[in-house]
């Protein structure tokens, strides 16, 4: 059994970094340069070739999204279920290190066939820990692709909608990340466009 027992101790070890080192979830909030280049075009083939009708503005994403009602308030909410997560995991962790350190205890009282039992259903937690971690690192990834996809969605939407009036034919995507190395300032329609998804945001929430 004492072999056991420094076998289990490095075993515990690994399971402490996990939490640490390993967590089930990303650190990092919503990726916004998964959204950053976006680009939405308007098709019309009575403009091809004729750049002069062309009407081409972009928006600069950095600024939308430190902006956008929607974003910061689907921020909060990745935050959350990170915590959730989190400490639905560190609470089974302790659970598995209390009871590793119990059968400490109770080891030199054991039989070999008794430890062996123990050892066995310690070894299976701990390989259900690890499938845990798996789980909740899957279930956060599929999460934060949700509330990416909303936001883009609502960009899209809206910049459709908007469209109708406007009739770009260009709506451009422009960030420190971005292709676009230069872009006339009287092109930008950001602070226009943060103006209208926010009071389209905050009217969609008031009506819930």
């Amino acid at each position: 059994m004492k072999i056991a027992l420094i076998v289990w101790n490095a075993v515990l070890t690994v399971l402490v970094c996990i939490l640490w080192f390993n967590k089930p979830v990303n650190d990092a909030p919503i990726d916004a340069a998964e959204i950053a280049d976006i680009e939405y075009a308007e098709n019309d083939t009575s403009n091809v070739g004729s750049q002069k009708e062309n009407k081409i503005v972009f928006i600069n994403t950095d600024s939308l999204f430190n902006k956008y009602d929607m974003y910061k308030d689907l921020q909060e909410e990745l935050l959350a279920e990170k915590i959730k997560l989190e400490a639905k995991y560190k609470k089974e962790l302790e659970k598995l290190e209390k009871e590793y350190y119990e059968l400490r205890e109770k080891a030199p009282f054991m039989t070999q066939s008794q430890g062996e039992a123990a050892q066995a259903d310690l070894m299976k937690k701990q390989q259900d820990l690890v499938e845990m971690e798996q789980d909740l690192s899957s279930k956060f990834v599929k999460k934060e692709t949700e509330l990416v996809e909303r936001i883009r969605k609502s960009l899209e939407t809206y910049i459709t909608e908007l469209n109708k009036e406007k009739k770009y034919n260009f709506v451009l995507g422009k960030s420190n990340l971005s292709g676009i190395l230069y872009a006339d300032k009287g092109l930008d329609i950001t602070d226009e466009l943060i103006l209208g998804l926010n009071k389209s945001y905050q009217a969609s929430k008031s009506k819930k």
